[in-house]
């Protein structure tokens, strides 16, 4: 249903490519599988688009995620690096013992627990971002907001489950990840939450108004090949 009423703006452009990227269909949030990660270098995911509005402008971005392990070295959920090497865009479990977002430290990882399904969200506003972790049992359990988050770059390369240049690996699953270039209300972000996954859109996202705010959707379902199908 979701590609027919609300197909998004990249067509197959939002597909990714994986390097020793699997997909696990035993322990998945929703659906019938989710990407598997470890913390090897050659297990990330290369976006080949422009994953979120470029500069300061709105979106919102919701993955659901899963640690095998909280270990001794970074691993990258989201990772925008430019050609000279800078970091613009930033999400990752610190070695010190937290989640850190260009919104700020999200938790302390001391306060989560392995082999969890947390949601993870983050909503950029009219210039401000705040960051969102949902625990099983709680909605927006912790939260973090950025008043002056900082430009996104264009031209950018993206790494999902890790650097771009293969490095800082996440350890463990992910599921579900969805791009929308709009802030999301709390109300639809919490919609996210109690579905677990946007996998109806059109039943799901009844407020979305244009095709172009929804941007991308990786179910994590299957590859084909070795790419990660935008599924938006």
């Amino acid at each position: 249903p979701s590609a027919t009423t609300f197909p998004d703006s990249f067509g197959t452009n939002g597909n990714a490519t994986t390097d020793g990227v699997t997909i696990d269909t035993s322990d998945q949030k929703i659906g019938s599988g989710c990407i598997s990660c470890s913390t090897n270098k050659e297990n990330v995911i290369i976006a080949n688009a422009q994953l979120l509005t470029t500069g300061t402008g709105d979106f919102t971005w919701s993955m659901w995620v899963y640690f095998s392990s909280f270990g001794a070295t970074n691993q990258e959920i989201i990772r925008e690096t430019s050609v000279s090497g800078d970091t613009s865009y930033e999400v990752y479990y610190q070695k010190t013992g937290k989640i850190v977002t260009p919104a700020g430290d999200l938790v302390s990882t001391s306060a989560l627990a392995v082999d969890t399904w947390y949601l993870l969200q983050s909503v950029r506003d009219g210039g401000t971002e705040t960051s969102y972790l949902s625990t099983p049992s709680e909605f927006d359990k912790y939260s973090v907001s950025n008043g002056s988050p900082g430009s996104i770059s264009t031209s950018d390369e993206w790494g999902i489950g890790g650097r771009p240049n293969e490095s800082e690996g996440f350890g463990g699953l992910i599921d579900s990840v969805v791009v929308f270039h709009r802030a999301l209300s709390d109300a639809e972000r919490s919609q996210i939450y109690n579905s677990n996954s946007p996998d109806t859109i059109d039943d799901t996202f009844t407020t979305l108004e244009s095709r172009d705010e929804l941007k991308l959707w990786y179910s994590c379902e299957t590859l084909s090949g070795s790419d990660l199908i935008n599924d938006a």
